[in-house]
C-alpha cells in the first residue's frame, strides 16, 4: 500500500502543472554573449587556437525578445540578435570580420513541475542576413561573401521563475532546418545549401522582466 501511495504521489508532482504565466502578461529580455581571445605565444612552433603568431578575436552576440502571454502558459514573440566577430593576425597584419543580424518570431510552451520550476519549448522561424571580408596585411579588402540564412527551429528549455517580475531560461539543445543562399559581391551567381541539424553542445541562458 506504501509503495502504490509513493507512485500516485510522484505521478501527481510530475503531471500537475502550476499555471504561473497568465494570459496578456508580457515578458521583455534575452541574452548577451561576449567572447575575447587574446594570444600572445607567438613563436611556438605548435601555436595556440591561431597559430603560431598573436591573434585576437572578439564575438559580441546580442539576442533581445518580446513576449505576449496569449493563453495560459502559452507566448507569442518577436526577437531577434546581433553578432560582430573579428579575428586579427597580428604577426601578418591580416583580419577577417563579420557580421549579422536576425529577425523572427515564435511560439513558446510553458509546463510547471513545481511552483517556479519547469520545461519550456521554443518553434521559432526567423532570418539572417550577414556579411563576412577578409582583409590582407595590407589592409586591402576582399569582395564580401553574402549570406541570407532562413532557419525554422525547435529549442526545449529550463525556466525559473523565482518571482512575480522575472524568471530565467536556459535553452538545451536545438533541432534546426536550415535554409542558405550565398553569393560573392559583385556577382550574381547564388549556391543554396539545406540542411537539417540537433546539437546540444550550447546552453543559452536568457533573463526576462515580466508585466502585464
Amino acid at each position: 500500500m506504501k509503495t502504490a501511495c509513493l507512485f500516485f504521489t510522484l505521478c501527481f508532482i510530475l503531471t500537475n502543472s502550476y499555471a504561473q504565466f497568465q494570459k496578456n502578461e508580457k515578458l521583455i529580455g534575452g541574452s548577451l554573449d561576449i567572447l575575447r581571445i587574446k594570444e600572445k605565444n607567438a613563436g611556438v612552433g605548435s601555436g595556440g587556437p591561431f597559430g603560431s603568431t598573436p591573434n585576437e578575436e572578439t564575438d559580441i552576440l546580442l539576442n533581445p525578445e518580446f513576449s505576449y502571454i496569449i493563453s495560459m502558459n502559452t507566448g507569442i514573440s518577436i526577437f531577434g540578435s546581433f553578432l560582430s566577430y573579428r579575428n586579427a593576425d597580428n604577426g601578418t597584419g591580416a583580419e577577417s570580420k563579420y557580421k549579422s543580424y536576425t529577425i523572427g518570431v515564435g511560439l513558446t510552451k510553458y509546463k510547471f513541475y513545481t511552483k517556479d520550476f519547469g520545461l519550456m519549448a521554443k518553434l521559432q522561424v526567423s532570418h539572417s542576413p550577414s556579411w563576412t571580408r577578409y582583409y590582407d596585411n595590407s589592409g586591402a579588402p576582399y569582395p564580401k561573401n553574402i549570406y541570407k540564412l532562413t532557419t525554422i527551429s525547435l529549442q526545449p528549455g529550463l525556466f525559473y521563475r523565482f518571482s512575480k517580475h522575472f524568471t530565467l531560461t536556459a535553452l538545451i539543445a536545438k533541432a534546426s532546418y536550415d535554409h542558405l543562399v550565398s553569393k560573392q559581391e559583385d556577382i550574381d551567381t547564388r549556391r543554396f545549401h539545406n540542411q537539417f541539424s540537433v546539437g546540444f553542445s550550447n546552453i543559452s541562458f536568457g533573463a526576462f522582466y515580466i508585466f502585464k
